[in-house]
C-alpha cells in the first residue's frame, strides 16, 4: 500500500474517532446546530478522501449518511434518536470498512446492507421510483448558474488532496459550460516544488443545487 493510502487510513481513523466524540457529546449535552454542521463536515471529508484513494464502499456509505445530516442542517428533517443510533452504529461499521473496504467478510457485508437500508429509509429514498418525476421545464426553471473561482492553498497536494477530483465532484453537480485553468503562478524550474499546488481554475456551473451545496464540494 502506498504512502498516501496509509496516510488516508490514519487520518480516517482519527476522523471516525472525532465523529464518535461529537455524537457522544450530543447525547450528553443535547443537539446544537454547530454539532450538526461538524458531523456533516467530518462525513464530507471522509467521503471525499475515501473516494480519492479508491475506498469506494466507504465513500458511497458516508455519502448516504452525509445526506441525512444535510437534510437536518437545511431544516428538511429533524434530528431524532433513530438518526443518532444509526450514526453510532455506522461509526463502528466505518471502522470495519477501513480494514475490509471490499466487504469480503460476510459479517461486514450483512451489516453494510442492513445499515444502508436503514439510512435510505431515513432519507426517504428507499423507493425513489415512486416519487413524481419533474418535467424538463421544471428542471430548467430550478437551474442556477454559478461562477466558481477555485484557487487551492499551495499545501493542498501535500495533504493528499487531488484538486482534479474536486473538479470532477463539481462537474457531477450539473453542467460546466466553461472551465479555465491558470498556470501563471507556476515558478521557474529552480524554484518549483513538486509538492506545491500552483494552478487555479475558473468554472461556470449550471445546476439545481444551492450555493451551500456547491461550496460543500470544497470542504476538505
Amino acid at each position: 500500500m502506498d504512502h498516501f493510502k496509509l496516510k488516508f487510513l490514519e487520518e480516517a481513523a482519527d476522523l471516525v474517532e472525532d465523529l464518535e466524540k461529537i455524537l457522544l457529546s450530543v447525547e450528553n449535552d443535547g443537539i446544537k446546530a454547530e454539532s450538526i454542521e461538524e458531523i456533516f463536515r467530518v462525513m464530507h471529508t471522509i467521503k471525499g478522501s475515501s473516494s480519492m484513494f479508491g475506498f469506494d464502499v466507504i465513500s458511497e456509505f458516508t455519502h448516504h449518511l452525509e445526506t441525512i445530516y444535510d437534510l437536518v442542517r437545511t431544516g428538511k428533517i429533524e434530528i431524532s434518536k433513530e438518526i443518532l443510533d444509526v450514526t453510532l452504529e455506522s461509526i463502528d461499521h466505518i471502522r470495519s470498512l477501513l480494514g475490509d473496504d471490499k466487504l469480503s467478510q460476510d459479517e461486514n457485508k450483512e451489516n453494510h446492507d442492513r445499515l444502508m437500508s436503514k439510512i435510505k429509509i431515513l432519507t426517504g429514498n428507499i423507493d425513489s421510483s415512486a416519487a413524481p418525476k419533474a418535467t424538463l421545464l421544471e428542471k430548467k426553471q430550478r437551474l442556477s448558474t454559478y461562477y466558481v473561482l477555485f484557487k487551492p492553498h499551495k499545501s493542498l497536494l501535500s495533504k493528499g488532496t487531488n484538486p482534479l477530483y474536486l473538479l470532477n465532484d463539481l462537474q457531477d453537480l450539473g453542467v460546466t459550460s466553461k472551465v479555465l485553468w491558470h498556470l501563471e503562478d507556476v515558478p521557474a524550474f529552480p524554484e518549483l516544488n513538486v509538492k506545491d499546488c500552483y494552478a487555479y481554475w475558473e468554472i461556470v456551473l449550471s445546476c439545481t443545487q444551492s450555493e451551500t451545496e456547491v461550496r460543500d464540494v470544497f470542504i476538505c
